[in-house]
């Protein structure tokens, strides 16, 4: 090793010394040059140096310096397939060229040359997008507009910043370096002047299109972007070496024509109406088409695209259909007879999506929907991926190749929002992949009144592509072709890796955030520029009228028929021709429409179970594969579970669970549940997976219940409740016969993804006639594990629950009926349903009435951490049998004549329960609200009349762990007054039910023990006194 060091020092000092010498005779000298920055000691003159050493070495190996022999002798051996002597240098292309071996260039040209080269080409590769002219106003020079960019243009790609001179610009050179390198540096490329390889990487790079992808480690992705953007010629089929047809081009320019005209429609006739147009970025229309159209060559039928509000209208009419009559209904105003259901508070228009089956151009049909939104920018984000990953998953398209999500960016949203890097992380994770995401980025060059170096730190708003590997098209978006062609390119991509791919579609703003602002008030001058723009469908009409031969008369006419076409719709709306609710009841999707009866139909199911049905998950739970080495610890747990469910009795509340689970599979209803550590458990209590110690191999206990069953999925996450909530909820929105379950690590984590509670969950049924059957598991109980371990913030959910706190009119007219059939219409007339189990088979009955009833709501569970293997959970396998269901109040029959009726619910109810039976405080009921959301009504009515037909001074107490100002206390307390004045009792009696709990505080819990042992034993002392 040695030795070989010093030899290598040898060879630099020897080369060093040797650029004087001369080439032997029969060489020609080549002019002397100072060493360039991209050089090494192996370049410049040194190089003939070595050429001539190398050609004597091989005459006579010892006619040259010892250092030298060596080198050569070890440059043969790595040809030959052995080590080589020396690392390669740290470039890839780099290395593929042998400092020793001339015969693999094919002209006469030196190292230094084509090293020179090489950099040439990386360098436009690298930083091409810098110097593309992408900005269709020309304003983005020397301004605000581009964080980072004057540093970044430093950069200089003049072949003279790599140390060429003019005389090479007519200097042929060979550039094809390797096979399947791709572009210019692929063997297929023959020998070109300098010159025309710096136009060609001119034109490649520096156009009106700008790539990055050299941020790639995928050498394959690298290289077939290279042959692409390069040598586009040698790639027929490729959409950068498409040839447009006349025809091609008409359709472009009725494209564009109908996007223009739409929004100048809706100005003219709704001119202080908010509409957040596309004017500006017409040519979005014309590439989101071309990508859809592309893709359905690929394969794909079925569309998900999820978009903020910009260019939302022109999306619903141009690609998912919705006709402009529709539109146009609703900017008049829409009437109450036009509105399908009586649930539907409506939103505005912007923000709805719709579905619909469309046959393109070329033939082929697509579904396409559009996801609703709210105006929380990138929020639907992951709502589309898991929307898209369930309906691959209902086709049998684990691969992505039949189902596209696109995702619609804002240039300061993409930057801004952090659910943009969550939902882009979840791209590759096994149960969360979608086969590629098109990205696109509307770059409006400006947020509401931000400029871009006031709301990013990074040169683009598409920087986060490089973390997550994806590639980069900027392009610029008046160039109308370009951007067909680049929307084609990203489709081809996306069907060719499964990947995800970006689209930076720079364009601009023409009117304000909406158009009722005023622009001029921070950015003067821009929208002076602005306004002096001329519509990019005159510029594309003068482009065809000028180069592709089309007469301006034909595309007049084009244009003429666009308008007529919107002024006819505008026509039949105005005579009232148009029916808004057909149209309506023509959106309501096929696998919803047995889940949307008229209000009063509401119907459940049994939810019991009888042992033909629980035998073969049993077995399922008791079976491992043979020779799967468990876990010791987890040997006695299974051991346990297995011993509980022959004994039927002591069924503790993981079992519970699974056995729901299975007896769902075996009805056909797929499960799904993710969260963070949801195979095994925050609190180990589920074990759904479990991990074979001698090889790692994993077993599902429930993918082997039966060969008939549904699917099974029980995947962690990512450490993201945003992200992965948000998909969830998309998953749950495709499909009403899935159950889908997102559990929070800790439910104190949960508010980090309070948009999605605020704005999907508790209102799209109202704002968007969308409903959802999500189930939401959230750990929550008081144990002393400090502020943040402690409260789901149970308090803000039934905040947001929308039923009223007075008694319901119905009340008295159901009161012949099971309480269970009010109590479900309730539950189909609110928003959702939040409950607090404490036994498993509650929880069990929880599970299986989420399916078993003809609607669907989302459902906030919280559960106990100490609960979980605590004996008052523990239910017998009778609780699952005939004449069971869910309990939404457990009361106490025992106890016949009290002075105090306790209401509480969840994990405070073991601590009063130990209490009770250590006190034998036989005269205090403590009865427990399972279901604390809707609120239910006739069964703590019946608790209520039940006790107090034996006392009529019954005091009333409600209690709780939480503090006053938390829990469900401020929900309970004017239900409960309201529902003891109904039932006769005073109001200043009613009024005066009383609070036990923690004192009102600003944090949910305690990090001292000493407190929280204080504060549990005033909440006992309190119920008791």
């Amino acid at each position: 090793m040695m030795r070989r060091l010093a030899a290598r020092a040898r060879v630099a000092t020897v080369a060093m010394a040797a650029c004087v010498q001369l080439r032997s005779q029969a060489m020609q000298v080549p002019p002397r040059r100072p060493l360039h920055k991209f050089d090494n000691f192996l370049t410049g003159a040194s190089a003939n140096y070595f050429e001539a050493q190398y050609e004597a070495w091989k005459h006579d190996p010892a006619s040259v310096e010892e250092s030298l022999a060596e080198m050569f002798r070890a440059a043969e051996a790595t040809e030959n397939g052995e080590e080589p002597l020396f690392a390669q240098p740290p470039t890839r292309l780099v290395d593929e060229l042998s400092l020793y071996k001339p015969k693999k260039i094919g002209i006469a040209q030196t190292l230094q040359q084509s090293r020179r080269l090489i950099s040439l080409i990386q360098a436009h590769e690298r930083d091409g997008h810098l110097f593309a002219q992408l900005d269709p106003l020309k304003y983005e020079r020397g301004t605000r507009r581009n964080p980072a960019l004057k540093q970044a243009m430093r950069v200089n790609l003049h072949p003279n910043a790599f140390g060429f001179v003019e005389e090479d610009f007519d200097s042929t050179f060979c550039v094809g370096f390797h096979d399947g390198c791709g572009g210019l540096f692929d063997a297929n490329t023959g020998p070109m002047k300098l010159s025309d390889i710096y136009q060609r990487l001119k034109r490649a790079y520096t156009g009106t299109i700008g790539y990055e992808f050299m941020h790639i480690y995928d050498e394959k992705v690298c290289h077939w972007l290279r042959e692409r953007i390069e040598t586009p010629q040698r790639v027929p089929d490729s959409a950068l070496s498409t040839r447009y047809t006349a025809a091609d081009r008409k359709s472009m320019f009725e494209q564009l024509a109908s996007a223009a005209e739409f929004e100048l429609m809706l100005k003219t006739k709704f001119g202080t109406t908010k509409r957040f147009g596309s004017d500006g970025a017409e040519s979005f229309i014309v590439g989101l088409e071309a990508a859809i159209e592309r893709s359905t060559v690929h394969g794909v039928e079925d569309v998900v695209i999820g978009m903020a509000h910009r260019g939302r209208l022109s999306v619903l009419h141009h690609i998912c259909g919705k006709p402009y009559e529709a539109l146009l209904s609703e900017f008049k105003g829409v009437k109450e007879s036009d509105v399908l259901s009586a649930h539907d508070y409506g939103d505005v228009k912007y923000h709805r999506g719709m579905r619909s089956t469309r046959t393109l151009r070329n033939g082929k049909t697509c579904a396409v929907e559009l996801l609703n939104n709210p105006s929380h920018l990138e929020t639907v984000n992951p709502v589309v991926q898991g929307f898209a990953r369930a309906e691959q998953v209902a086709r049998g398209d684990e691969n992505g190749l039949r189902v596209l999500p696109i995702e619609v960016h804002g240039d300061a949203a993409a930057a801004g929002q952090g659910i943009v890097f969550e939902t882009m992380g979840l791209a590759s994770i096994g149960k969360f992949k979608t086969g590629g995401t098109i990205h696109v980025v509307v770059n409006n060059q400006v947020g509401f009144t931000t400029a871009p170096v006031d709301s990013r730190s990074s040169t683009h708003c598409t920087d986060v592509a490089r973390v997550f590997q994806c590639p980069v098209f900027h392009v610029n978006g008046d160039s109308v072709e370009d951007v067909h062609r680049v929307f084609q390119l990203a489709a081809d991509y996306r069907a060719t890796f499964g990947r995800s791919v970006i689209i930076d579609l720079v364009c601009y703003r023409r009117y304000g955030h909406n158009e009722a602002d005023t622009p001029s008030f921070t950015q003067p001058m821009l929208y002076k520029v602005i306004e002096k723009r001329r519509n990019i469908v005159q510029l594309y009409k003068e482009q065809l009228a000028e180069s592709s031969g089309l007469e301006s008369a034909e595309l007049d006419t084009i244009h003429k028929d666009v308008k007529s076409k919107f002024r006819k719709a505008w026509a039949v709306v105005e005579e009232g021709k148009y029916s808004y609710l057909d149209f309506q009841k023509q959106c309501v999707k096929p696998e919803w429409a047995d889940f949307m009866p008229e209000l009063e139909d509401a119907k459940m199911f049994p939810t019991t179970v009888n042992d033909a049905a629980l035998r073969p998950v049993i077995s399922a739970l008791k079976s491992l594969p043979q020779g799967f080495a468990l876990h010791k610890t987890l040997q006695g747990i299974m051991q346990k579970r297995a011993e509980s469910l022959d004994k039927g009795v002591g069924i503790e509340w993981g079992t519970a669970e699974a056995l729901a689970f299975g007896t769902l599979l075996q009805e056909g209803f797929p499960i799904r549940i993710s969260g963070q550590d949801v195979e095994r458990a925050t609190f180990s209590q589920r074990h759904a997976v479990v991990h074979d110690q001698n090889t790692d191999d994993t077993h599902t206990y429930l993918e082997n219940v039966s060969e008939e069953q549904a699917r099974f999925t029980v995947t962690n996450s990512s450490l993201s409740e945003y992200g992965v909530l948000g998909f969830e909820v998309g998953y749950a929105l495709r499909n009403p016969k899935n159950m889908n379950i997102w559990e929070a690590q800790f439910a104190d984590f949960a508010n980090g993804a309070q948009i999605i509670w605020d704005n999907f969950l508790s209102g799209c049924e109202m704002k968007w006639d969308q409903t959802c059957g999500l189930v939401i598991s959230l750990p929550h109980g008081y144990d002393g594990q400090g502020p943040e371990h402690s409260s789901a913030r149970l308090e803000r959910f039934l905040q947001l629950e929308g039923s009223d706190d007075v008694v319901p009119a119905d009340f008295e007219a159901a009161s012949h009926l099971p309480p269970y059939h009010a109590n479900e219409a309730r539950i189909k007339n609110t928003n959702w349903q939040v409950c607090f189990t404490t036994t498993s088979a509650n929880y069990f009955h929880m599970l299986r009435r989420q399916l078993r009833r003809d609607f669907r709501k989302p459902l906030i569970h919280c559960f106990s951490k100490s609960n979980l293997r605590a004996p008052e959970s523990k239910s017998d396998i009778a609780a699952f049998g005939e004449d069971t269901a869910f309990m939404p109040v457990i009361d106490q029959p025992q106890v016949t004549k009290a002075r105090k009726l306790v209401f509480c619910s969840g994990q405070v109810f073991n601590a009063l329960s130990r209490a009770q039976e250590k006190g034998n405080h036989s005269d205090v009921a403590i009865v427990r609200i399972e279901q604390i959301a809707p609120f239910p009504w006739e069964y703590v009515a019946q608790v209520i009349d039940r006790l107090r037909a034996e006392n009529k001074n019954l005091e009333i107490v409600w209690a709780q762990d939480e503090p006053r100002n938390m829990g469900a206390w401020n929900y309970i307390r004017p239900r409960l007054r309201n529902l003891l004045v109904h039932r006769g009792v005073p109001l200043k009696e009613a009024a005066s039910v009383k609070f036990v709990g923690r004192e009102a505080n600003g944090s949910p819990a305690t990090g001292y023990p000493f407190i929280h042992e204080r504060e549990e034993k005033a909440i006992l002392d309190g119920v008791f006194a």
